[in-house]
């Protein structure tokens, strides 16, 4: 009778030892996988690229497939754990894609999620993995869809508006103007090309025709422009609409009309529905380097003479309008006709005012001949700052305004000797966008589209700036 009862003793035992083997192979299963402790995003081409590090992340497998409602993208890292130091959250600059996030969807097996959020109608972009740079490293490469051919513009009226359709293009990098003589305004849509037969010879209301026409690519990606012409300037709104983008005309009496500068103005509409998160209600001072009895440094063109405090006051003219667009206040240091303001001053501005940040624009020139280029001239962007909490700022803006206009990064330079970001009680940055004095970088500076280009890179660098502060 002393058999059963040894038995039931000798079971537990045996049941721990299984568990325990079971554990430590547990154990030994996860140790063999991959542990995801990086991920960068960062531009690759006309596309991107996601560079995924950790030990065994180089021998990563990946599956991917589709969702709707929203439309995402799903992208599964196999036999991979995300570690407690890998970021949840990616801003990946990519057409058609608004967000990224990384999460530990299974255990055992264990399968880290990447999902990419894309825009209304955007095609999901294509993937493929690639060796990274070190031996724990991989890349997930990625590439937008082929390009978009645009659809034919339709005009409607729509009560007191008349309005322009665009359909389908809403998910499309864009950039948006208005030119005179004659008076018309522009939309150029990135990844985008144009149909074969683009004509449309439209005349309604203010509208004098739509037309379409393929731009210079930027880098490998073509550039589609859909052009209003309008039988007089007058103001104009904006806006994503379902998949659609849509400008809209409306008559304003007594509207202030904005007189063009000597090569056609440059104006972006302030729609409120196309606020930034990360920037709405925020108070931006914007302080356009020289001005008043200080041209800055100046060139001799052909033209005439090109003068920094021209340069800096266009291009902050359209951040404030950009600004204003993301749903910022904004206060301008100067503008055309005012006096000098001293440098001190601009700052005691600044203290007073009390604002979320100060972005000084400013261009940069070499002690040289102004009678011929320098022979090696300094060529790029860079950005200063004075206090600890300002140089992530000044990083984000370098980043931007380089990649966006494919300048020389030069780098964030502390400084404690520029009297307008020392002492601001407020983050605060002073940005060469670029050198006056270098040939390619002056085509830069003095081009409308390119000044466009460059506010547009500095309010996506305040935009990641605020981002990042919230989420700590």
């Amino acid at each position: 009778m002393h058999l059963p009862l040894r038995a039931s003793r000798v079971r537990p035992r045996f049941v721990a030892l299984l568990a325990l083997a079971a554990l430590a192979c547990g154990s030994a299963g996860t140790a063999s996988g991959a542990r995801l402790a990086r991920a960068e995003a960062r531009p690759a081409g006309r596309g991107a690229e996601i560079a995924l590090s950790g030990p065994g992340m180089r021998e990563v497998k990946a599956k991917a497939f589709t969702l709707g409602r929203p439309a995402r993208l799903i992208v599964d890292l196999t036999d991979t754990v995300l570690t407690p130091r890998a970021p949840r959250d990616l801003s990946l600059r990519l057409p058609g894609v608004t967000g990224v996030r990384l999460a530990q969807y299974r255990t055992a097996p264990d399968v880290t999620r990447l999902v990419f959020t894309l825009a209304a109608g955007a095609p999901p972009p294509s993937w493929r993995l690639a060796p990274g740079e070190g031996a724990n490293e991989t890349r997930l490469l990625l590439q937008p869809a082929g390009p978009v051919t645009l659809s034919p513009p339709v005009v409607e009226k729509q009560k007191q508006s008349w309005v322009v359709r665009i359909p389908g293009v809403g998910y499309l990098e864009r950039r948006t103007g208005a030119l005179d003589n004659p008076a018309r305004v522009f939309l150029d849509f990135t990844n985008a090309e144009v149909p074969a037969t683009s004509g449309r010879n439209i005349s309604a209301g203010p509208i004098a025709q739509v037309r379409m026409g393929q731009q210079s690519p930027e880098g490998e990606q073509p550039v589609a422009r859909v052009a209003i012409e309008l039988r007089a300037s007058q103001a104009f709104d904006e806006k994503v609409e379902g998949e659609d983008v849509v400008v809209s005309f409306t008559e304003v009496a007594g509207r202030e009309k904005r007189s063009p500068g000597p090569r056609g103005s440059y104006d972006v509409p302030l729609p409120p529905e196309h606020t930034v998160p990360s920037l709405r209600g925020k108070h931006i001072v914007v302080d356009p380097g020289h001005g008043g009895g200080d041209p800055g440094t100046q060139w001799p063109t052909a033209d005439g003479v090109v003068c920094e405090s021209d340069l800096t006051l266009a291009i902050g003219l359209k951040l404030e309008r950009l600004l204003k667009r993301a749903g910022a206040k904004v206060t301008l240091t100067r503008r055309e006709g005012d006096p000098y303001v001293y440098p001190s001053e601009r700052r005691d501005l600044t203290n007073r005012l009390g604002p979320d940040a100060f972005v000084a624009i400013h261009c940069n020139s070499v002690a040289a001949s102004l009678k011929a280029e320098p022979p090696k001239s300094a060529s790029g962007t860079e950005v200063y700052y004075t206090s600890e909490d300002s140089e992530p700022l000044a990083k984000a803006v370098l980043e931007e305004v380089a990649a966006e206009l494919e300048t020389r990064d030069r780098g964030v330079r502390h400084t404690t000797e520029l009297a307008v970001v020392n002492h601001a009680c407020c983050p605060a940055v002073l940005v060469e966008v670029g050198f006056i004095t270098d040939k390619d970088d002056r085509a830069r500076l003095t081009d409308e589209a390119d000044q466009g280009r460059a506010a547009a890179a500095i309010l996506r660098g305040l935009a990641r700036f605020f981002a990042e502060e919230e989420r700590e």
